[in-house]
């Protein structure tokens, strides 16, 4: 059933008419906090992150989910990533995620913890693409990407193939390393009321 056509079917106006689907066109978030809209029991409350938490998640983690776009259309994955201030690094096969990230470097990274439903963070990264060629200018920037990103077992998952290795076609293909440098970090964190 599609909320925004249908109706949440206890009596309400449709999510997708009136005036609520009017005030959700500016707050995306609206119809997430309306009171009739909130369990009862403990309604969650979300809090801004500071800097230090924020750069604690980036710490923590190594799974991002990285989001660029090309000719207006968005295009969102996951990769591994290491953190060292003020830069994430990572690695990728070459495929539309480059591409894509070559022809317009701005990008937006998200990471999240979860615990539970009411119990979570997440952090979002502003920033922007630089790949770091494989060739004798860049080679200092690989190895210390390379450097960073070995630290985790597995480091070159959900890359498709550990660096190095040859697929099933026979061609060798050069791996990718690249920084998203980065220009912004805002967090969230969400925890039951009274906590």
């Amino acid at each position: 059933m599609n909320r925004v056509d249908e109706g949440a079917g206890d009596g309400k106006e449709p999510l997708g008419s009136g005036a609520d689907f009017e005030n959700r066109g500016r707050d995306p978030c609206y119809h997430c906090r309306r009171a009739s809209d909130v369990p009862e029991g403990n309604p969650m409350i979300l809090k801004e992150m500071t800097s230090e938490d924020c750069v604690d998640v980036l710490l923590r983690g190594h799974i991002a989910h990285l989001a660029c776009a090309k000719d207006n259309r968005p295009y969102v994955v996951p990769i591994q990533y290491a953190f060292e201030s003020p830069s994430l690094y990572a690695f990728s096969m070459p495929g539309q995620k480059i591409d894509w990230l070559r022809a317009n470097p701005l990008v937006c990274i998200q990471v999240g913890e979860i615990e539970d439903n009411e119990a979570w963070r997440s952090v979002v990264v502003e920033g922007r693409y630089e790949e770091f060629p494989d060739n004798e200018q860049w080679h200092d920037e690989r190895l210390h990407a390379w450097s960073l990103l070995e630290k985790r077992s597995n480091w070159w998952e959900p890359g498709a193939m550990k660096p190095g290795t040859v697929p099933e076609t026979g061609k060798t293909m050069l791996p990718v390393f690249f920084v998203i440098h980065i220009d912004s970090v805002t967090g969230r964190q969400s925890a039951a009321s009274g906590n």
